[in-house]
């Protein structure tokens, strides 16, 4: 079975580039305890603060919303990957405040560590993924 590439190559490329040791798990560690919610946020503002360097978005934390910087961007397809990117990465921030970190929004089954670094925004378990991209193919055709 084929499963088409989403975006989410777009999160490794990045992620690349805030250079971010993986997490080492310890014997008998509780999943989603404290320590592996903090290195998810250490990525997660990591990421944050890295496309606000470079590029036309930023996001305030005292308004609690995306802020559009005066720098003029000439190609609208990053602009929008940009701010995509950026509400995936804030919506995961509430999801750590909120507990439901690391778990699948379909059955609520764990991700998985190793799945969450190559994409922390990660919303659904491999299992509910593939079923998704099934029905998202089928109704394509």
């Amino acid at each position: 079975m084929y499963i088409k590439k989403n975006k989410d190559n777009n999160f490794i490329k990045i992620l690349n580039l805030i250079k971010i040791k993986p997490y080492k798990k310890k014997n008998n560690e509780k999943y989603m305890n404290i320590n592996q919610l903090k290195h998810f946020k250490k990525i997660l503002y990591k990421l944050i603060k890295k496309i606000n360097n470079n590029k036309y978005y930023s996001y305030n934390f005292k308004k609690k919303k995306i802020i559009k910087n005066k720098k003029i961007n000439l190609n609208l397809i990053n602009k929008n990957l940009e701010k995509k990117i950026i509400n995936k990465i804030i919506y995961t921030i509430k999801k750590i405040k909120n507990n439901t970190f690391g778990f699948c929004e379909k059955c609520k089954k764990k991700i998985g560590i190793k799945k969450l670094e190559i994409n922390p925004t990660n919303k659904l378990c491999t299992y509910c993924k593939i079923i998704s991209e099934i029905k998202k193919n089928k109704n394509n055709y």
